[in-house]
């Protein structure tokens, strides 16, 4: 093999497709057009950052032999799964999507149907099932301890979170605002936290479905105490 490396023009060739091909397999991807141009340099680069123990001295835009023997063996580590935080979050992000979809409504028992299939549509529930729901669909403990028997509300959940400071939040903690009672999750760590607040008038469409709100903003709709719960322990 040819020792590639940027040049004009650019070389091209057999070679340069192979080692494109073997780039793109290894989770570098660049367009196999038989082109040694930049991006094909820029990912050799970034493989030769990557592979353990590659030469730091040789972490150059050239590939030629020892670059292809390193880069064929070398294995793409395992995408890491998912945690129970992380699907709580793409739950949240998807009822946000669907908004329009979701309306506000109270009903007890929660609806059998949605604790099956969180992601359930054309329904209403409120704060405390949106809550509940997040946790079934991130895999989680029934955060009200009842084995998600859809009985659960914002007095369950106070009752089992762990009350913890602001400063510790993530992504999914809830956020229990006690006058009037209303839960929200935390969608977003800052210093002003992003929230997850699903409540308004009865019925469905636009603003009764779930929304992103700032915990100022929300505050000043529940002026009374705040507390910040842990449901899991991670």
């Amino acid at each position: 093999m040819r020792t590639l490396r940027l040049k004009k023009p650019p070389m091209t060739g057999p070679d340069v497709k192979a080692l494109q091909r073997l780039l793109t397999a290894k989770g570098f991807k660049v367009k196999a057009d038989g082109v040694y141009g930049q991006v094909t340099a820029d990912a050799v680069l970034k493989a030769k950052k990557t592979i353990p123990g590659y030469p730091r001295l040789l972490a150059n835009r050239m590939a030629g032999r020892t670059f292809v023997k390193w880069l064929t063996a070398y294995k793409k580590p395992p995408k890491p799964k998912p945690s129970t935080r992380d699907k709580i979050e793409a739950w949240l992000h998807w009822a946000l999507l669907n908004t329009n979809r979701i309306g506000y409504g109270e009903y007890r028992p929660m609806s059998e149907s949605l604790l099956e299939n969180p992601r359930e549509l054309d329904i209403d529930y409120d704060c405390s099932t949106g809550f509940t729901v997040s946790y079934k669909a991130g895999g989680a403990q029934d955060p009200n301890r009842r084995g998600y028997d859809g009985i659960g509300n914002t007095t369950t959940l106070a009752a089992h979170g762990r009350v913890i400071p602001q400063s510790q939040i993530k992504v999914g903690d809830g956020v229990l605002f006690t006058d009037p009672a209303h839960i929200a999750s935390v969608l977003e760590v800052a210093k002003d936290p992003i929230l997850f607040s699903h409540g308004g008038p009865e019925g469905r469409g636009p603003g009764h479905g779930p929304k992103r709100i700032p915990l100022s903003v929300e505050r000043t709709y529940h002026p009374g105490p705040v507390l910040f719960l842990r449901f899991l322990e991670d």
